[in-house]
């Protein structure tokens, strides 16, 4: 079923979905895909009816490289350029070890900016949460946009150039 929503201009897929891991030794349904994440303990998605379910893989997934840098390497650039760009940018940036329905992801906390060409968010991991002291703490995150990673790109497009053009 395709569901069209105006106010976003989205689109939603609710699509019922079924897995054989024979690594697992069984069938797993889930209705629709929230989130794929890559963890120390394998691929772990998400189902929109918040089932969880983790495929083993024989090696670190952080490990994996392009013969440059290793994915775990590229995500550590992400969270400290993410967290100076918070830090820069406090009053419009927050951290919560929450999302707006209470829901969490162990070992995680979601930050964002509330940029005047939308929000974006990331999860960075709990580790780092004191590095983000001096910004505001809510107790639950705002409320989720349904933005994409290309939606985030975007919108940091889009506010640099009125930046840009702002300053000139």
């Amino acid at each position: 079923m395709m569901e069209k929503n105006d106010k976003l201009d989205t689109v939603h897929f609710n699509v019922s979905l079924q897995f054989k891991f024979p690594i697992l030794d069984r069938t797993i349904r889930l209705e629709g895909i929230r989130n794929i994440a890559f963890s120390d303990e394998g691929i772990v998605i998400e189902g929109l009816d918040g089932e969880k379910i983790i495929v083993p893989v024989p090696f670190n997934i952080s490990t994996v490289s392009d013969g440059y840098h290793s994915f775990g390497e590229l995500y550590e650039h992400r969270h400290m350029l993410f967290i100076a760009l918070l830090l820069y940018n406090k009053d419009i940036a927050w951290r919560s070890l929450y999302h707006d329905d209470g829901s969490c992801y162990e070992g995680w906390f979601v930050a964002g900016l509330d940029l005047p060409t939308g929000q974006i968010t990331y999860h960075l991991p709990l580790r780092l949460w004191s590095m983000l002291d001096s910004i505001k703490t809510l107790k639950k995150a705002p409320k989720y946009d349904g933005h994409t990673s290309k939606d985030v790109i975007n919108r940091l497009e889009e506010w640099i150039k009125k930046y840009l053009k702002e300053k000139s």
